[in-house]
């Protein structure tokens, strides 16, 4: 059994359902759907126009280890 995973104050079910969404949609890789989580919640936008900010990161992190759990 997998160890349960403590979800990050930054993460909301939207940010999730986008990320289940999108990868449903098969339109990018999911190693690239910072940009799209970004486009979607600007508010999450980091300085740089080519790195995915710490908060998007960490919103990613968290779809991609917890998607067994929240998926059995």
């Amino acid at each position: 059994m997998a160890e349960h995973i403590d979800i990050p104050s930054i993460v909301t079910d939207e940010h999730l359902k986008f990320l289940d969404e999108l990868q449903d949609s098969g339109e990018t890789n999911m190693y690239e759907a910072g940009s799209y989580l970004e486009e979607e919640f600007p508010e999450l936008s980091g300085d740089s126009s080519f790195h995915s900010s710490l908060k998007t990161k960490q919103i990613l992190k968290y779809w991609r280890e917890s998607f067994t759990e929240r998926y059995p």
